[in-house]
């Protein structure tokens, strides 16, 4: 990958967590401070592309770093 595809991806990347967190009336450390319990349950509805993937998989990594 080039410096451009990189920061291309960094900016869908930021479009979709954006819209993931308008789309469900959260803002950032609203997010961060649910349990994972709830984060599992808000994106169990949500269609599995790569960005919310990746964002799913980085909600679980500060929940795992938080409870150490």
């Amino acid at each position: 990958e080039n410096i451009q595809e990189i920061d291309e991806r960094t900016l869908q990347q930021s479009h979709a967590t954006k819209q993931f967190l308008a789309d469900n009336h959260l803002t950032d450390t609203e997010l961060l401070s649910l349990s994972w319990q709830k984060v599992e349950i808000i994106f169990a509805n949500l269609e599995e592309d790569y960005y919310n993937k990746r964002l799913k998989l980085l909600c679980y990594c500060h929940f795992l770093l938080k409870d150490k």
